[in-house]
C-alpha cells in the first residue's frame, strides 16, 4: 500500500471507496446520499462530503448535485509524479 493510501485509511474520518461504481447522487440535508455497486453488490451510504474522483462518469455525477462546467465539458490533465523518501520501516 502506498504512502498515500496509508494515511487516508489511518484517518477515520475519510472512508476510501476503490472498485465502486456509483449509480447516482443526490444532495440532501447536511451533506449527499450516494448509491453505488461493486463486486460484492450494491449499496447507499449518507456522506457529509464526497470527492468525485472518477475517470469516466464524471460530468453527470457533478450535474446531479448541481456542478456543471462552464463549457459544458472538462479537460482533465492526469500528473503524477514521485518523491522517494528514505524511511524506517516501522514509520510506515
Amino acid at each position: 500500500m502506498s504512502v498515500s493510501a496509508c494515511a487516508l485509511a489511518a484517518e477515520p474520518r475519510i472512508t476510501l471507496r476503490v472498485e465502486h461504481h456509483v449509480e447516482s447522487v443526490r444532495a440532501e440535508r447536511g451533506g449527499y446520499r450516494v448509491r453505488f455497486a461493486h463486486a460484492s453488490g450494491a449499496g447507499e451510504e449518507a456522506c457529509t462530503d464526497v470527492v468525485n474522483a472518477s475517470w469516466s462518469g464524471r460530468l453527470p455525477i457533478d450535474r446531479a448535485v448541481g456542478i456543471v462546467p462552464p463549457h459544458g465539458w472538462l479537460h482533465r490533465y492526469k500528473f503524477g509524479h514521485r518523491v522517494h523518501l528514505p524511511l524506517a520501516h516501522d514509520a510506515i
